[in-house]
């Protein structure tokens, strides 16, 4: 038994040595096993997710039918599909199912990564029914399936959660969709499900088009109230962020749940709020704008106004200058809150007064007279898309001028936008382009920062977070404890680095407790080289609705830890041992599914079964059913559809209460007619039942009676 333990060590340290090198991909292949070079890029027929809050995280489960068409196989084929995708490196995967028919669903066990590749490939070898899921790097994925009929098709789902980014009354996460453009067949859209919870608003999903999808209302007997939209490619190649509105802005969220005695928490504090230097800053915002050097001006504002809400809170204030007409202009005399609403009307009033083309000199000198008359209690954030001071004899000068309104005792953060580099040289064997060495130098004498727009490396989006963060102060040293009353908190884990946060950030922690509320903590460090030092406590009503997935939550995280330092078997033991504990995939775990009876789940809920209400409902004298009312046995004919394959098809029977009462899966598609037949069980009670065919975008309804 020790030498079979050494060697599933070995083997699972090498697989996790070897995993690392692979560089995140995604890809859908389908094979026969038995003779590989027959292959073939697989497609996905539908594709359904369904997210969940979940505290600070959120819920994914992605719904996908696997097929080989257009590849020429036939049902004599036997093939394996292999499916390899990456999420997010935060991403903590839960849950594997394989539907062995369209009603009868397989869910993973967590096994060794030994155990589970050994009996999947011993399988395979005996052309039964399996899945493996398995995670190779921090990001990297795969699924493996087999067997599917060369002119058939096999259903998995895969749920993971991610943290939320948290700001205020806003919550956001990012929706992975780098694995849809895999399909051989391209998809046109995919159902988007929204299951919402107490205190989350109606979220809205933000695509890389630049346009804001909202969802429909719907309700569904089963599953009760939720969102709906189907969503098209072309808005989510790139990664789409879903974001929802609480009741009110917080500066502190938590999460609590309890499981055999022991407390598991989530706990988020953004650090602005507790620093009072922080909460005092006043920034100048100046707009040094030439349209034939960057993006519109309305693109930049949407994005500025995202970021200044994002990082600003309203305990901070603002103000914006820029030239309108020929004149440099302040939005304000004072300084302003830096309230959402504040922002959105100031940045609405900089976009209709404006002018085109900027004045970098102008804006520089007339801005530092500014934060002079409020006796240099403030800093400026010089956001510009200047190109004309090249030269470095007339920036030197330049340099000198500004020096004498004040530039050395007034921090500059100077956010280049420009997007073309039209005039470029060397100056002591470094390359500048267009104003580079100006803005270099300013914000060294200044003791602020330089952030040039990258066109290859960047977008808009991030460089007004990053810069803006670095505006609001430089933190350095930072230190972060909690406990509660009574107690003590344990077995902490930290989102990231403590040295990696900015001020704007949330710091997000899950552990485990022992005590009784409220939560309460400490933070320090050094502030632009000044020490600070703060005490919070978490009121009690900011608490956040959670579940079960709080300790898995929990786990997913203590997982990654341990992942990032092996040094030895007992750690490998110890992931393991959690991994197969709490559900949780690791790098030396695997989701097996089998066709075994204890792997049978009667109690999993399909959502792709979620009536959304959007489709086309068809004249029923096309949907017969006889004897009706009935007995014992029901025969049903639905007539006239066309164009649809078995795995597009569901019935289901409901109560007149909207219940869900029975799943019939076995039936016939012949020339266009699709026939089945009823046999309730004797439990089932004498009453009005209705009959659901869902057949692609259609769905049939028929009542019945029975007697």
């Amino acid at each position: 038994m020790k030498n079979y333990v050494s060697i599933s060590i070995l083997f699972l340290l090498l697989s996790s040595f070897f995993s690392t090198s692979l560089k995140a991909y995604n890809s859908l292949t389908v094979q026969d096993p038995r003779a590989t070079w027959r292959y073939g890029v697989g497609t996905m027929d539908s594709v359904t997710l369904v997210v969940k809050p979940k505290g600070l995280f959120l819920e994914h489960s992605i719904y996908i039918n696997f097929s080989a068409k257009n590849l020429n196989y036939t049902s004599k084929d036997t093939l394996e599909v292999i499916f390899n995708f990456d999420l997010p490196s935060n991403a903590i995967v839960t849950d594997s199912w394989l539907w062995l028919t369209p009603s009868q669903i397989l869910k993973g066990k967590l096994l060794d990564l030994w155990t589970a590749s050994t009996i999947y490939e011993n399988i395979v070898k005996r052309r039964r029914d399996p899945s493996i899921l398995k995670k190779l790097t921090a990001t990297q994925y795969e699924l493996r399936i087999f067997p599917m009929a060369g002119n058939a098709y096999r259903k998995v789902k895969i749920t993971y959660l991610v943290p939320l980014d948290l700001n205020g009354n806003i919550l956001s996460g990012p929706i992975a969709t780098n694995y849809l453009t895999t399909s051989k067949i391209p998809i046109n859209n995919i159902n988007f499900i929204y299951l919402p919870e107490t205190k989350y608003g109606n979220p809205i999903l933000k695509t890389n088009t630049g346009t804001e999808i909202t969802f429909w209302e719907k309700e569904d007997p089963e599953f009760g109230k939720f969102l709906y939209k189907p969503i098209t490619l072309n808005d989510i190649t790139k990664t789409p962020i879903l974001q929802f509105t609480l009741d009110r802005s917080y500066t502190s969220y938590f999460t609590t749940f309890e499981k055999d005695n022991e407390n598991y928490y989530q706990l988020a504090v953004q650090l602005s709020s507790l620093v009072q230097a922080a909460k005092d800053k006043k920034i100048l915002i100046t707009f040094d704008y030439y349209q034939s050097n960057t993006f519109s001006k309305d693109v930049i504002l949407d994005e500025l106004q995202s970021a200044l809400i994002k990082n600003l809170s309203p305990t901070q204030s603002f103000n914006m200058c820029y030239v309108s007409g020929f004149d440099v202009v302040f939005n304000s005399t004072d300084w302003i809150s830096a309230t959402p609403e504040n922002i959105i009307t100031q940045i609405n009033k900089l976009r209709n007064n404006a002018s085109n083309v900027g004045s970098t000199l102008s804006l520089l000198a007339k801005s530092l007279q500014y934060i002079k008359s409020k006796n240099n209690d403030g800093s400026i954030y010089f956001l510009s898309a200047g190109d004309m001071y090249s030269n470095i004899d007339l920036s030197n000068s330049i340099l000198q001028d500004l020096t004498k309104e004040g530039l050395a005792s007034t921090t500059i953060h100077v956010t280049d936008i420009c997007s073309l580099n039209k005039f470029c040289g060397y100056i002591n064997n470094i390359l500048y382009c267009n104003n580079h060495y100006l803005y270099t130098n300013i914000s060294r004498i200044s003791k602020g920062s330089y952030t040039k727009y990258d066109l290859q490396n960047s977008s808009l989006s991030a460089l007004f977070t990053s810069s803006i963060s670095k505006t609001i102060g430089n933190i350095l040293n930072l230190d972060f404890y909690s406990t509660v009353d009574n107690g003590f908190c344990y077995n902490k884990y930290i989102n990231k680095d403590l040295n990696q946060y900015n001020l704007s950030d949330y710091i997000v922690q899950v552990g485990k407790f022992t005590g009784s509320l409220p939560f309460r903590g400490e933070v320090s460090g050094f502030l632009d080289n000044k020490i600070f030092n703060s005490k919070f406590t978490i009121p009690i009503e900011n608490r956040l609705p959670t579940d079960a997935t709080n300790v898995q939550i929990w786990a997913g995280n203590y997982i990654k830890e341990l992942e990032k330092n092996i040094s030895s078997n007992i750690t490998v033991n110890n992931i393991i041992n959690l991994s197969t504990e709490h559900n949780v995939l690791s790098l030396y775990t695997a989701f097996l599914c089998l066709e075994d009876t204890s792997y049978y789940c009667v109690n999993c809920k399909d959502e792709t079964h979620i009536n959304t209400g959007t489709e086309e409902l068809i004249d029923t004298t096309n949907f017969i059913s006889y004897p009706n009312p009935f007995s014992e046995k029901i025969q049903f004919t639905l007539n006239d559809i066309k164009n649809i394959d078995p795995g597009q098809v569901s019935i289901s029977i409901y109560d007149i209460s909207g219940r869900k009462v029975d799943i019939i899966s076995e039936f016939q598609l012949i020339q266009g007619s699709l026939k089945f037949s009823w046999h309730p069980n004797p439990e089932i009670q004498t009453g009005i039942y209705i009959c659901i065919v869902k057949a692609k975008n259609s769905v049939y309804k028929k009542k019945i009676i029975k007697m």
